[in-house]
Formats: C-alpha cells, sequence, structure tokens
C-alpha cells in the first residue's frame, strides 16, 4: 500500500498530466491536422501519463536539419570544409610550434 506522501505525490502527477493532455487535445482537435491524426493523437492523450509521453514523441517538432549536413556523400559539406583544411592547419601548427620552439632557445 502506499503511503499518504506518495499517494498525494501520484494524485498530483496524475492531475498535472491531465491538464497537459486537455490543452494538447484542444490545441490538436482545432489544428488543421488531418482525421486520422486528430484521432490517434486524441486516442493517446486519453491514457493517463503515458499516452502523454506517447504523444510528444509522435508529434515533436524538432527543426529540420541545414541543408549542408546532408551533402556530400557520407559527411556533410561542413565536414568535407574541415577534412580539406586540415593539411592546411597541421602545417600551420607545426610552423608555430617550431617557431615557438627557437623563440625558447634565443
Amino acid at each position: 500500500m502506499l503511503s499518504p506522501l506518495e499517494q498525494n505525490v501520484l494524485i498530483a502527477v496524475f492531475v498535472l498530466t491531465s491538464i497537459a493532455s486537455l490543452v494538447l487535445l484542444v490545441k490538436l482537435l482545432r489544428g488543421s491536422n488531418s482525421v486520422a491524426e486528430k484521432f490517434v493523437g486524441a486516442a493517446l492523450l486519453v491514457i493517463p501519463f503515458v499516452g502523454l509521453l506517447l504523444y510528444w514523441f509522435i508529434h515533436e517538432e524538432s527543426s529540420p536539419q541545414s541543408p549542408l549536413v546532408p551533402r556530400g556523400g557520407e559527411r556533410g559539406a561542413a565536414t568535407q570544409s574541415w577534412i580539406a583544411m586540415k593539411p592546411f592547419l597541421d602545417r600551420l601548427i607545426q610552423e608555430r610550434r617550431a617557431q615557438q620552439h627557437e623563440d625558447k632557445r634565443d
């Protein structure tokens, strides 16, 4: 059996997730989604707590990747430019180290 504190925490979590589900349900039903998306979303939001998590997982609106990333075969364009610059940067680092080494001798 749960202690009174655990029961209160469980009730508070249930109430908060229910309020969040109701807000998202209203947003979903007023949105321009298709009927099927509204039905599936509403079915998920009716399930307490777990349904809210599943809904956020399915309807996450993360920003798309930069258009530079998918280009260039296996690597993105940004990675290709760094790979192309690596020999130049390595040579520059070696020259600076040699110059610092000479300055320490003097």
